[in-house]
């Protein structure tokens, strides 16, 4: 579950398939991402091949006085694969861009971090995921950390906005990396910073593995 830190003038794009998976297209591949994550909204503590919430944010190294200051509801459906605060602290007064923000952890601490001079924008394209985190906002007053609709390959934010772009186990979830990658830069400004947190395979995956679509939801 290795993370990265990458100034934008380092950044480097992957090659990727238009089509997710084992021959999924791509809108089967996000129907299947979305149910499998209003499930982590609706049963936080049910069972699934991943981790979640404050038992995971404790086994990551989360600061756990900032975590246990938030709600249940900003940490239960937390299901992320490392930390990317650790990577680099996010400095006061900086506009942070969270790409597939889920239920909000990442974009609330982001949001303690910048303070009120700063800027948080969290985006996902799941409904229940963005209810959850948008509400949690307005119970806790975080009114520098906003919501928004959206996909990793084409964030709703404008050209340069951005000091750095988090990401946490996204990455991996889309099949077209290249386009990732591209969109983060380009919400960048010149000099900010990606720090992300995902999952990579130095193995080869077996046919089975590459054929279950569910395998490719976290």
């Amino acid at each position: 579950m290795p993370t990265s830190d990458i100034p934008k003038q380092h950044v480097e794009s992957a090659d990727a398939e238009s089509t997710g998976g084992e021959g999924f297209e791509l809108e089967d591949l996000r129907s299947e991402i979305r149910d499998k994550y209003s499930e982590v909204v609706d049963d936080p503590h049910g069972e699934f091949h991943f981790h979640t919430g404050r038992f995971l944010a404790d086994h990551l190294g989360y600061d756990s006085e900032l975590v246990g200051a938030l709600p249940d509801s900003a940490v239960e459906s937390f299901a992320g694969v490392a930390n990317p605060f650790q990577l680099r602290p996010i400095q006061p007064g900086e506009r942070v861009v969270d790409v597939g923000s889920g239920a909000g952890l990442d974009s609330f601490l982001a949001g303690v971090a910048v303070g009120d001079a700063g800027r948080v924008v969290g985006v996902d394209m799941t409904p229940q995921m963005l209810a959850k985190s948008r509400a949690t906002a307005a119970e806790i007053g975080a009114d520098n950390v906003e919501f928004c609709t959206g996909f990793s390959e084409a964030l709703p934010v404008e050209d340069g906005w951005a000091d750095v772009v988090i990401s946490n186990g996204v990455f991996n979830l889309s099949p077209d990396k290249r386009a990732v990658f591209d969109d983060a830069w380009r919400v960048l400004r010149p000099g900010g910073v990606i720090q992300f947190a995902d999952i990579a395979n130095g193995r080869p995956v077996p046919e089975g593995a590459l054929a279950d679509i569910d395998l490719w939801t976290g």
